[in-house]
């Protein structure tokens, strides 16, 4: 019995291919939201002594950290 082993790389490929893409859209996610959201929470911190912010910032990427493939 033969098998073609081209399909089962082809669909290793898509697979990593997939994998790849979805790492790069949640990467960029983590980044939007410490680019955009943890300097405001770092000064809020700094001024009133309160990490509530920075404390959801975190369990954000947290979860998405947890989404990495």
């Amino acid at each position: 019995m033969n098998i073609d082993t081209t399909k089962l790389v082809t669909a290793q490929q898509r697979a990593a291919e997939a994998a790849a893409a979805s790492n790069t859209v949640i990467l960029a996610q983590i980044v939007a939201i410490e680019n955009d959201l943890q300097p405001r929470a770092t000064r809020e911190y700094f001024l009133s002594g309160d990490k509530t912010r920075l404390q959801e910032i975190e369990d954000k990427v947290v979860a998405l950290r947890a989404q990495l493939i």
